[in-house]
């Protein structure tokens, strides 16, 4: 009986110390496995911290660079514009002695000018008889001079540059041979210039340049430079105006006749 006892405790004691045992080397083991991936998590997370600082710093490096680029671009577009701008004023300004005549006779006054029918003071023939061919040699140079910076422009913007070139060499050639041939007729009797006028104005633009009787040279400028005007702020801003460009040239129109 008390082998037997013996027996027992001894098989219950091995199967104690076994459990024991297995306990502790699967412990072991499992503080092994935990601490090996800790150590291999650790390693990762370095290296992961190192590879985004090194792309961070490209990236600033990157964005510094870029930024430069196009605060610098920008400087220059600015300057295309201002030039630009110089450039539209002068081919404008060259029918400046026609539009002033333009904003106070209609155009059947105006066709008149060289016939039997004109009632008015030899003054307009004489402003006419002063303009010079040289004109249409500054509105060349000044078509050059756009497309030496036309890089910086958008193509809205130099087409509407070209459009007034066009049209104001048109309109300044018909007056000045009409005026040599005394024989001059209003602009829009003249079917070529009036279908390219209409080509570049919207239909609502262009019924109004047909109805109305006076000052309708400007009118077409105004509008022109309405949307030269949005285009430019929307080159500098990213901004497009408000009020549409048919509103605001009536506005510029009226603001800007003459008081006779």
């Amino acid at each position: 009986m008390d082998f037997s006892i013996n027996i027992t405790t001894a098989l219950v004691s091995a199967g104690a110390s076994t459990t024991l045992a297995y306990l502790l080397m699967k412990t072991f083991f499992v503080e092994k496995i935990k601490s090996s991936i800790k150590n291999d998590y650790d390693t990762r997370l370095e290296k992961l911290k190192g590879e985004l600082t090194t792309n961070n710093t490209i990236l600033n490096s990157l964005l510094i660079s870029q930024n430069h680029g196009a605060q610098q671009f920008q400087s220059e577009r600015i300057e295309a514009i201002k030039r630009f701008w110089v450039q539209y004023l002068k081919v404008k300004n060259t029918l400046s002695p026609f539009t002033t005549w333009d904003e106070a006779l209609t155009e059947e006054e105006f066709s008149s000018l060289y016939s039997k029918e004109w009632k008015g003071n030899h003054f307009v023939q004489e402003s006419f008889e002063k303009i010079e061919w040289n004109l249409f040699l500054e509105i060349s140079n000044s078509l050059d001079e756009v497309e030496a910076i036309r890089p910086f422009l958008s193509e809205k913007l130099w087409f509407q540059f070209f459009f007034l070139k066009q049209f104001s060499g048109r309109v300044l050639y018909l007056y000045k041979t009409g005026v040599e041939n005394k024989k001059i007729q209003h602009w829009k009797k003249d079917a070529a210039l009036l279908e390219m006028v209409g080509e570049n104005l919207t239909e609502e633009e262009f019924r109004h340049i047909q109805t109305i009787r006076m000052n309708s040279i400007k009118t077409v400028q105004s509008f022109v430079e309405q949307k030269i005007l949005l285009d430019i702020s929307d080159i500098l801003t990213g901004n497009i105006g408000v009020e549409d460009s048919f509103k605001s040239a009536l506005k510029l129109v009226e603001l800007t006749k003459s008081n006779f």
